[in-house]
């Protein structure tokens, strides 16, 4: 019998202490397991061809994530870890499954989630308009000239340099 509490527990800790992790094959692991999670709480015939890349839809994982709070922490998690949680070399897979969070969440879910982390990140209130707003147009658009990952590293403050 499948434990759906036991599950989105095991979720909820990967999100959050999972991406703080400073190891580089750990690091690899946890990102992959992340982008997985992310990935099967999409319905199936939302992916191209009604093939999923991972063993399939779980709609307890879709349930979490879009009404409860697996969304508003993955998108928190996945920041704070592009935000020097993680080391640096680690940021490109961390922007690509941010990314997967704002497909699978749709702009609107995603911009909302997105906004409630702006409103308790540390930084002023003009830089986290235009990064939310430059952010949205970059989804909203298909995001084709890679302006995702600049706007995410930007934001973040780049390589962190000597931060453990």
């Amino acid at each position: 019998r499948f434990d759906v509490p036991f599950a989105a527990n095991c979720a909820e800790v990967l999100f959050r202490f999972g991406l703080k992790t400073q190891e580089r094959r750990a690091g690899k692991e946890v990102i992959s397991c992340v982008s997985k999670l992310i990935l099967a709480a999409r319905k199936q015939e939302e992916m191209k061809g009604g093939k999923s890349p991972v063993m399939g839809y779980h709609p307890w994982l879709q349930d979490w994530m879009t009404r409860g709070e697996g969304g508003p922490l993955a998108v928190f998690s996945l920041m704070l870890a592009a935000n020097g949680a993680m080391p640096s070399f680690q940021l490109r897979q961390l922007v690509l499954v941010l990314r997967q969070v704002s497909i699978v969440a749709g702009s609107k879910l995603f911009g909302k989630w997105m906004q409630s982390v702006l409103a308790a990140w540390d930084n002023k209130a003009g830089v986290k308009k235009k990064f939310f707003e430059e952010l949205m147009d970059s989804i909203n658009n298909n995001d084709c000239k890679n302006n995702f990952k600049m706007l995410v590293k930007r934001f973040c403050g780049g390589k962190k340099k000597g931060r453990k």
